[in-house]
């Protein structure tokens, strides 16, 4: 069954981030295999709810800091999503 979805979007054409859920609960996810724990499935449980923002480059970022100003985040944080 194919769903009907809007076509992507250009992130690279966005004038900065875009939250794109906000209130995240949980994710889970799979250990890479350099991991201590390979191939193995966590779920990760937030208390604080964070936000999932789209980053202009395609990155996701996870941050449970408030997003009021989304032009301060974007030039807090390098391309890789790394402190400058």
């Amino acid at each position: 069954m194919t769903k009907n979805r809007p076509p992507k979007r250009n992130m690279e054409d966005s004038e900065g981030p875009v939250v794109i859920y906000e209130g995240v609960e949980s994710v889970v996810a799979r250990k890479g295999a350099e991991s201590q724990y390979p191939g193995e499935l966590f779920e990760h449980v937030f208390d604080s709810k964070p936000s999932l923002v789209g980053l202009p480059n395609g990155d996701l970022l996870i941050t449970s800091r408030p997003l009021a100003n989304p032009a301060k985040l974007r030039r807090r944080l390098t391309p890789t999503g790394r402190k400058r």
